[in-house]
């Protein structure tokens, strides 16, 4: 619409490592423009680099990574995946395994695993329940910036820096529960 101002570009915006701790704050003023923050999420002792919500919104996820500030970049040991409850702000779950900034985490379709992608060149699937990795996808050849599930949650379609947008089975584990790639 002619009126409506420009829909600014997307901004990542690390999560402070020494945050207060998760707490209700008062919701916007009837009438108020602007979206009030509900709830904060720490734990993270670097970045916080990637979020998604579970399908039913009680749970969300977050992936760890370097921390920058300014032009100051700093490595960090955090490459967790963490699982919050959302009402609460706890963390419910760490899973961890990545050795380099997660770029990405996503819910499957029926909430009951998770997938992380990371700079270390792996995705990773997780049962969200235990904690368990179910999977590692190992394939491409340079850090990993975005992956799906497809809506049936069978597949996986990653992109990466190496150029290559890659589809996987995400379905293996269903059929082999011994079996990680």
């Amino acid at each position: 619409a002619p009126n409506e101002p420009a829909a600014s570009p997307r901004q990542e915006i690390p999560v402070a490592a020494q945050a207060p701790p998760a707490k209700p704050v008062s919701p916007p003023v009837a009438g108020d423009q602007s979206v009030g923050e509900v709830r904060r999420f720490t734990g993270h002792t670097g970045g916080a680099w990637s979020v998604a919500f579970s399908p039913d919104g009680r749970l969300a996820l977050s992936g760890g990574g370097l921390y920058l500030s300014g032009n100051v970049v700093e490595r960090t040991n955090d490459f967790a995946v963490r699982l919050w409850e959302v009402e609460s702000g706890q963390e419910l779950k760490r899973f961890d395994g990545h050795t380099d900034t997660v770029r990405c985490v996503e819910f499957s379709p029926d909430g009951r695993r998770a997938l992380s992608a990371s700079w270390d060149k792996t995705i990773r699937l997780w049962d969200v329940q235990s904690g368990r990795e179910l999977q590692r996808l190992i394939g491409h050849t340079d850090k990993i910036a975005a992956a799906v599930f497809s809506p049936s949650g069978t597949q996986i379609l990653s992109g990466s820096v190496d150029m290559t947008i890659r589809l996987w089975d995400a379905a293996c584990y269903v059929h082999n529960h011994a079996w990680i790639r």
